[in-house]
C-alpha cells in the first residue's frame, strides 16, 4: 500500500466521483484510488486493479494543475461541464466555483 505521504511531493488534489475517492500526486504524477463504501479509512489503493477508471480521474486534477501553471487559477475548474447540476451546485454553494 502506498499513499501520498509515502511517495513524496507537496501537491495533492483529491477528485470524488460517487463512492470512489483519487488522490492524484502531482510530483511522483500518481493517483490513488480508495472505494469510500468499502473501504472508509483508504487503506488499499485500488488503481491497478481499476487503472481505467483510476486514469479518468487523474485526468481531471493533471489538466487542472497544468491550466494554473499556465495561465493562472482558472474561474472554473477544468472539465466542469461535465458535472453533473447537484454537484455544481453544491461546489457553488460552498464557494469553489462561481
Amino acid at each position: 500500500m502506498r499513499s501520498a505521504s509515502s511517495v513524496g511531493g507537496d501537491v495533492n488534489v483529491v477528485v470524488r466521483q460517487g463512492n470512489w475517492k483519487g488522490i492524484f500526486n502531482a510530483e511522483p504524477d500518481l493517483l490513488e484510488l480508495y472505494d469510500l463504501s468499502k473501504d472508509p479509512t483508504e487503506q488499499f489503493d485500488l488503481s491497478k486493479q481499476q487503472a481505467g477508471r483510476a486514469e479518468a480521474m487523474r485526468s481531471f486534477p493533471k489538466g487542472w494543475l497544468e491550466a494554473c501553471s499556465s495561465e493562472g487559477v482558472p474561474t472554473a475548474p477544468v472539465g466542469l461541464e461535465s458535472l453533473d447540476e447537484e454537484t455544481t451546485e453544491r461546489l457553488r454553494s460552498l464557494g469553489y466555483i462561481d
